[in-house]
């Protein structure tokens, strides 16, 4: 762990390390090794050898000296007394950025966020917004987590658990958009290993009982495919073979239910060539010496992935068994195993900056920025993951404009996914597709090489529906984007109406209680962005109105706080009892009977008759205190009665029911919706009506509202 050594692995990448570069490796090695002076790591070695260690993994890759410099650095905000200033004097700008970036990664980390899924979003986020930045916050980041991976076994079990399980979910994902192969496969394995050890040890042991028989045939295979590559005319020609890192054959067997046995490409054979021309005279070559498999082609040199992997790839037939080959030229297979790594190296760092930008990197990561934007209002972390994940780590597929221009999306998109890849109001105006000439479904699954036309019309509007067949983050939030703006206005009102019923249900004046001022500051406190959005959240029901309540009525009255509301006494009815008419008595509220129903008689201790539902459960079994009433309607009084509404979540919804009950006359007492899943909305209503015929008209009317699924009655609360 010398600096000599350090030097001597950069120069080996970089032979041409001059002197200010030596000096600023030097500069940046001291002042690590004399800040974590008397530091120690869990493993009780020096707190150095972890900065060491990640400069190293940096000089490997290799990136430049800035950033195996940062790699040095990148604990010293953190676990020092070492400034930001101190840094930029010595370093300069660059160096300081970066390591001020990964210190912020490191901190997000350690904040004690109480939920993973919380903990994973933030990470999200934060990586997103570092690798804009400056694309070296993220590779020092990676390098940084390889060797914690590394050394985990010091740690204790449970937070093992928590540093692999990130590993496989963000870091190793992020480390393959990056296209650095060699790295995620590394994370993978480690974080295999460290999660799922039986399993682990168990794939190891079946890999190495056969691995001389392997090594043998991976050996036959390279000469063959040599010879019939020379023999076609190429030259330079390099063949090699490898078997695939455990993970990925963990997943063949567990997720694809692959026997071992059964893994066919347990070696990738990797053919590398001059030019890019000889890829496809290669592949021409192959193909002629043995017969392919069906359907196992893939060209990425002409369908470049969104992380710069350029490669051809085939599989084929040799001696009954399928064995996969890749071709790709060297300076491809360069960026294909480095990744944005590859264009720091033999780089200066204006060079490198000025690779990428030409390899597409930097739009790449400002198109990520832009992903971020889409989805940062995402309020649940689950889909804020799901929609994070699907847009950085997923498979993809490229499907063509009828003009030629490419679109990629993810594995499984459809034409609607493609609408909005061209534009958001193309998307929106959608009415059809046609995929290679032909009208398909907008539901229908696109592969790569369709060219996709779509049909809209100025008139169109989204539907709901659609949320079930878009699969980018990207289409799904433009159109609940969409949605939410067209039902805003109308939330707003609803959202004012439930919150003054509630306010009015606890004996409290509205229009003193809703003031511009008061609706400002409680809007601050639930951390809405304006009153407006909080009424159309409550109107939405994603607020509900008794919470808004609880929040207004304790300031009502300026220095001291308002008795509670009394509740509001039982109401009393005149019906008759045993023959005996204008007998008072009270309705019981955990039914809620109307004139009309089943009813009978319950004699209470002390508070006289109350009318309950003849099946209501309250009162089985009671026999000796049942006794026969006759109830009807005056036809002047209201009972409040709940109802429970499902149905579709669509826009204007809530409008159209409140429609109904308005043409009737009726009173809403209360209201709330929830949307437990993306295409379900349950509303409870109580509302006030005369008799049970009243309700069932009521409930006839709202069936058949469009997207209304079932009108019930809640019996007992």
């Amino acid at each position: 762990m010398s600096f000599d050594e350090l030097v001597g692995l950069v120069r080996w990448h970089r032979p041409s390390l001059d002197e200010a570069d030596t000096d600023i490796l030097r500069a940046a090695y001291d002042m690590a090794e004399e800040r974590h002076a008397g530091q120690e790591r869990r493993s009780k070695c020096p707190f150095l050898v972890h900065p060491y260690e990640v400069s190293c993994h940096l000089a490997n890759m290799p990136m430049d000296v800035p950033t195996v410099c940062s790699g040095l650095l990148h604990d010293i905000l953190e676990d020092t007394d070492t400034t930001a200033d101190e840094l930029r004097e010595l370093f300069g700008d660059a160096i300081t950025r970066i390591v001020e970036g990964v210190t912020k990664l490191t901190w997000m980390g350690r904040k004690g966020l109480q939920r993973f899924e919380e903990r994973q979003a933030e990470n999200y986020r934060q990586m997103v917004l570092g690798m804009t930045r400056d694309v070296r916050v993220i590779i020092v980041k990676l390098a940084d987590r390889l060797h914690n991976m590394e050394t985990i076994q010091f740690m204790p079990p449970v937070q093992q658990r928590r540093i692999a399980t990130e590993t496989r979910e963000i870091y190793a994902p992020l480390a393959g958009r990056f296209g650095i192969h060699q790295m995620r496969n590394e994370l993978e394995d480690l974080a295999f290993k460290t999660l799922d050890p039986d399993a682990y040890r168990e794939i190891a042991e079946m890999v190495q009982v056969k691995r001389e028989e392997r090594e043998q045939y991976t050996g036959e295979v390279i000469a063959v495919l040599r010879q019939q590559l020379e023999k076609s005319g190429l030259k330079s020609v390099e063949v090699t073979g490898r078997p695939k890192h455990l993970y990925s054959i963990y997943r063949k067997i567990h997720v694809r239910g692959v026997p071992f046995d059964h893994i066919d490409d347990l070696i990738a054979f990797r053919v590398l060539v001059d030019e890019q021309p000889d890829c496809y005279a290669a592949v021409g070559a192959i193909h002629a010496a043995w017969t392919p498999v069906p359907g196992r082609f893939d060209d990425y040199i002409a369908n470049e992935k969104s992380n710069g992997y350029k490669s051809l790839h085939t599989s084929v037939f040799d001696r009954g068994r399928p064995i996969e080959i890749q071709i790709r030229t060297r300076a491809m297979d360069v960026v294909c195993e480095k990744g944005v790594a590859s264009h720091w190296a033999y780089k200066t760092p204006a060079e490198a900056e000025r690779s990428a930008r030409g390899r597409g990197w930097i739009d790449k990561f400002a198109v990520l920025r832009d992903v971020l934007d889409e989805i940062q209002d995402v309020r649940n972390d689950s889909e804020f993951l799901q929609s994070m994940r699907a847009e950085l780590f997923d498979d993809e597929i490229h499907a063509f404009t009828p003009k030629g221009d490419v679109k990629r999306l993810r594995a499984g998109a459809t034409p609607l996914d493609f609408a909005f890849a061209v534009h958001t109001e193309v998307g929106l105006s959608t009415v059809g597709a046609r995929v290679n000439g032909r009208i398909v479904l907008l539901k229908s699954e696109l592969a790569t090489g369709d060219v996709v036309e779509i049909l809209t019309d100025s008139d169109a509007r989204p539907s709901r529906d659609w949320l079930r067949h878009v699969k980018t983050p990207r289409a799904r939030n433009k159109i609940k984007h969409w949605f939410r703006e067209q039902e805003f206005e109308q939330n707003v009102g609803v959202g004012r109406q439930l919150i003054a019923t509630e306010l009015r249900k606890h004996g409290l004046t509205p229009k003193g209680l809703l003031t511009p001022a008061r609706l400002v500051a409680l809007a601050d406190e639930l951390d809405a962005e304006s009153p407006e959005v909080l009424l159309a959240d409550v109107g939405a029901g994603q607020v509900s109105a008794q919470r808004v309540y609880h929040l207004l009525a304790p300031v009502d009255s300026g220095e001291e706080e308002p008795e509670p509301a009394k509740p509001l006494p039982p109401q009393m009815i005149d019906a008759r009892l045993d023959g005996i008419e204008h007998t008072v008595m009270r309705v019981a509220k955990c039914c809620a009977p109307l004139p009309g129903d089943s009813v009978v008689g319950y004699v209470t201790r002390g508070r006289g008759v109350t009318v309950h539902m003849r099946d209501c459960p309250r009162i089985a079994g009671e026999f000796e205190r049942i006794v026969t009433i006759e109830w009807t309607a005056s036809g002047r009084e209201t009972f409040p009665t709940e109802i429970v509404i499902e149905s579709n979540d669509r826009n204007g919804l809530v409008r159209d029911i409140s429609d109904v009950i308005a043409a009737m006359g009726l009173s809403i007492v209360s209201g709330e919706v929830r949307t437990p899943d993306t295409f379900t909305a349950l509303h409870h209503w109580t509302i006030k009506v005369t008799d049970a015929q009243q309700l069932e008209t009521l409930r006839a009317g709202l069936a058949r509202v469009r997207g209304v699924r079932r009108v019930s009655r809640r019996r007992c609360g």
